[in-house]
């Protein structure tokens, strides 16, 4: 079923794919464009049914065109965009240049949340998706993926694993682009559903998120290795209490819970 689309809408689908392909719009660069898009997108719908119908809509001063939306997904999707409207959506209102800087692979530290000095590794990756910042973790039993968005000055992600479980996490980042050390705090469940939080830290790699490993160190390694970075690490998560959070035993679930030793 066709669907109405703006003339300024199709005027910035062809610009886009233009420039993704670095070809002019004229006969021959839709020749091209057909030819990389592949598929059911021909030369003569990029020209005649697209560029020229839009050419002719604005002359008469129409401001709509009805067309098929299968075939504007399927140039959407060839430019990385789930579809027609994501792309629209996505270049009408672009990723903030700090939430894009972010974009790479990262190893998550967090410290166990007992007091054996222990401190967990994490792959995690951050990358765009159809205009959106994902910010993906591989845990060592499940992986966590949600949209990371800005607002004053910090980074936030919601992370939910397939069967339901979820951590919050915030990082402070003021600006800053391209960090190389994110710190921040996480907050989530127990598998006992108790609430737990604590301090998280970002560390910047080049390695491929795929062989990246996910491990657990004790502080005391992390301390006496040659390794400026993992001494640093040790520094900061030596401390349980300065790194892990944990609300009291609730019992009666009455204020007297208050008075109760924690875990």
């Amino acid at each position: 079923m066709a669907k109405k689309v703006k003339i300024e809408h199709i005027d910035l689908l062809l610009q886009t794919l233009a420039t993704a392909t670095g070809q002019s719009r004229d006969h021959y660069g839709f020749g091209i464009m057909s030819e990389r898009v592949g598929g059911t997108i021909t030369k003569k719908y990029l020209y005649e049914s697209l560029q020229k119908q839009m050419e002719k809509a604005a002359k008469q001063e129409v401001m709509v065109l009805s067309l098929m939306p299968n075939k504007l997904d399927e140039i959407a999707k060839y430019m990385g965009y789930g579809d027609f409207d994501k792309m629209i959506e996505h270049l009408e209102s672009p990723i903030d240049p700090t939430l894009l800087s972010c974009t790479g692979t990262y190893y998550s530290y967090v410290r166990r949340s007992i007091p054996t000095g222990a401190v967990y590794q994490s792959p995690v990756q951050i990358t765009q998706e159809s205009g959106k910042i994902m910010f993906i973790l591989k845990g060592p039993d499940r992986s966590y993926r949600g949209e990371l968005t800005l607002s004053k000055g910090c980074l936030f992600c919601l992370m939910q694993s397939e069967d339901g479980k979820s951590f919050y996490h915030v990082y402070r980042i003021a600006g800053v682009t391209s960090p190389k050390v994110l710190q921040g705090v996480f907050s989530g469940i127990l598998t006992g559903q108790e609430p737990i939080a604590g301090r998280t830290v970002l560390i910047r790699k080049e390695e491929k998120f795929e062989e990246m490993k996910n491990e657990e160190i004790p502080v005391d390694e992390l301390e006496k290795s040659g390794d400026k970075e993992k001494q640093y690490l040790a520094i900061y998560f030596k401390e349980f209490s300065k790194n892990n959070l944990q609300i009291n035993k609730s019992i009666t679930y009455r204020i007297d819970d208050l008075s109760l030793e924690q875990h």
